[in-house]
């Protein structure tokens, strides 16, 4: 039977867990994370697993694949609007002290889609090492390029997993 789990670490098999964070550090990051589940959920009919890095500052709903599981997902991740819409240049200028306090004061959350480019229909110009991270306004916007923006490939992943 499908469901919807949170991951608590995945051992490296080096004596330490990676993806420990359990929840999100503010409850709206939990609840997008947790709603994005079950969208994921409701649209595959697969086991979907939440997980949260060990700062738990960002974190994703991911079809669970028996492996890294990181081929399908939505993911959230609390961030400074401010130093979101800075440049490289202006980032750079910033002292260390101006950088700490831009990343301690986290107001925004941007959500993401992950997806294997193995999944897309066409090349996209936000795939980094296989993977494209992609994103968007809302869990509708992603849910509408999870549908739309995937191959058949994609279909077939998830058929072998139901």
């Amino acid at each position: 039977m499908a469901m919807i789990e949170r991951c608590y670490g995945i051992s490296t098999g080096l004596g330490y867990l990676v993806g420990a964070g359990g929840s999100g550090f503010t409850e709206e990051l939990d609840q997008i994370v947790e709603e994005a589940a079950h969208k994921l959920y409701e649209m595959y009919g697969v086991k979907i697993t939440i997980r949260f890095n060990t700062d738990r500052k960002s974190g994703g709903a991911f079809v669970l694949d028996g492996k890294l599981s990181d081929n399908v997902g939505i993911t959230a991740a609390l961030h400074n609007s401010k130093l979101l819409k800075m440049s490289n240049e202006e980032k750079m200028r910033l002292t260390d002290d101006k950088w700490e306090a831009y990343r301690r004061d986290l107001d925004t959350i941007v959500i993401s889609t992950c997806l294997s480019a193995d999944f897309l229909k066409a090349p996209s110009p936000y795939v980094c090492l296989n993977k494209e991270f992609r994103d968007v306004d809302n869990l509708e916007e992603a849910i509408h390029w999870l549908r739309e923006g995937t191959n058949e490939k994609l279909r077939d992943y998830i058929e072998k997993l139901r």
